[in-house]
């Protein structure tokens, strides 16, 4: 019996009712909301369907065996079809019975959500951890809601619980490094505005930072009680305040925590000093948004005013202290061209990444891109409703004036060849994943994704893969 089940959908549902079942991470956000709720006497459950495989016929059983009053389904644009498939059956299956709530990143960013999906009862904008549990006692004493609700954002993130973690177990979720491992959070909001990034929550409140006592205080925490020695830092730029990451960093080591740790950020906010002491304090891998390697690009279209030179500094101090690099690529801008594709793919041979992630950009609602797109007349408003119906068969992603998709699937087919299958990289990354079993099966799957498909897996999955 619980009062509230919280619901992190699939990417889809297939023809067999069951879904395509991906191991990723815990939904740090509702791991955050359980634990606000069970401190304030209030039952709650999660069910989180990315790696199990439940049907929709097992998950309503699930639903009426534990009875709650309340369910809320949370996800990004990616997980939109699995969201309003879900929401549709439940309230098809029990009516008023309960309330059906919505929130996260995509409901965050599309405002006519609950217009097209009216079976919602009402939606939750932004942070909850504030404004969700006055919402629930007041369903719980009988009073209604309806439309949109804006949540209050912490002004003090110091003051949060601890996510509740241990509800789910360790060993649905995988990463490289194994399933004993935690994603933490330690900033909310962004200082800065990329074309392609959908950021809806964070603009409606200020950079915040958790102190560097409070995220070491939980590392320790989930060391200890969980037995955790992996830790991915899921800040959209980990090193924005270098000063506070060195001091999370001393705070590690002065605790002594044998943990390693990933993290993503900006080429220009690393330096040799700080670098040295985040491999020191555990880091063993840093992912860099590179996007393009086109200057041009990358400062006048995209909003990044981050040099070729500031990358290669980067990934040759990386290099010294033998800390991996990832490097994100994108295929798709505004006016970009193919000699601008080709500089990005020459890139990636000048700068050396140990690893790169070529993605075609997806108009993500929210984002300045969308907003340009429907202005330009190349996707209608509605378009990731209609995804999300499954009228039409992919997420919409930008293809420049000149270009066509199939340009950009080609260039992102070509280039994965053309950097993994170098025998020199394969012998390096070979002599990596014998350190890990974990590691040599992640690329064993990806290997076999890029010699047989040319691309890595999908979330854009075909219109025949869905439950009509």
């Amino acid at each position: 019996m619980a009062q509230v089940l919280l619901i992190n959908p699939p990417y889809a549902f297939s023809k067999g009712g069951a879904y395509l079942p991906e191991k990723g991470w815990k939904p740090l956000g509702l791991l955050y909301l359980t634990a606000v709720l069970k401190n304030q006497g209030i039952t709650a459950e999660v069910l989180d369907l990315m790696p199990l495989k439940m049907t929709i016929r097992e998950i309503l059983k699930y639903i009426e065996q534990i009875n709650p009053r309340i369910v809320g389904i949370t996800g990004s644009s990616a997980q939109v079809r699995g969201i309003v498939r879900l929401g549709k059956e439940i309230k098809k299956k029990f009516g008023n019975k309960i309330v059906l709530i919505v929130g996260g990143a995509h409901f965050s960013a599309d405002k006519d959500f609950l217009k097209d999906f009216p079976f919602f009862d009402f939606g939750l904008v932004g942070e909850g951890e504030i404004t969700f549990p006055k919402i629930v006692k007041m369903i719980l004493s009988g009073k209604k809601t309806q439309g949109i609700i804006y949540g209050e954002p912490p002004a003090d993130l110091d003051s949060l619980l601890f996510p509740d973690r241990g509800i789910l177990k360790d060993e649905l979720y995988f990463s490289p490094y194994g399933n004993k491992f935690a994603t933490i959070h330690t900033t909310r909001g962004c200082p800065f505005r990329c074309l392609y990034c959908s950021s809806p929550v964070e603009r409606l409140a200020k950079t915040r930072f958790r102190s560097p006592k409070n995220v070491v205080d939980e590392i320790e925490m989930c060391f200890k009680k969980h037995g955790y020695n992996f830790f991915i830092f899921t800040d959209d730029t980990f090193t924005v305040s270098k000063d506070r990451v060195e001091k999370i960093c001393q705070e590690i080591l002065k605790r002594k925590l044998d943990i390693k740790w990933n993290c993503e950020t900006r080429a220009n906010l690393v330096d040799e000093q700080l670098l040295f002491l985040m491999k020191k304090a555990g880091c063993i891998e840093i992912f860099f948004g590179v996007e393009s390697g086109s200057e041009r690009i990358r400062k006048d279209i995209i909003h990044k005013d981050i040099s070729n030179e500031d990358f290669f500094k980067a990934f040759t101090l990386c290099r010294k202290l033998k800390i991996i690099t990832n490097a994100f690529l994108m295929a798709g801008f505004p006016t970009e061209t193919q000699k601008e594709l080709k500089e990005t793919s020459d890139f990636c041979f000048k700068a050396e990444p140990d690893i790169i992630g070529v993605h075609l950009t997806t108009i993500l609602p929210g984002s300045p891109l969308f907003d340009f797109s429907v202005k330009d007349g190349r996707i209608p408003k509605n378009v990731w409703s209609d995804y999300a119906e499954g009228k039409i068969k992919e997420q919409p992603v930008y293809v420049p004036d000149g270009l066509t998709k199939k340009d950009l699937v080609d260039f992102q087919r070509k280039l994965y060849h053309k950097f993994y299958f170098r025998p020199s990289w394969l012998l390096k990354r070979f002599k990596i994943s014998l350190s890990s079993f974990d590691r040599f099966r992640e690329d064993v799957r990806i290997g076999n994704q890029l010699l047989f498909k040319g691309r890595m897996k999908s979330r854009s999955f075909k219109e025949e893969d869905y439950l009509k």
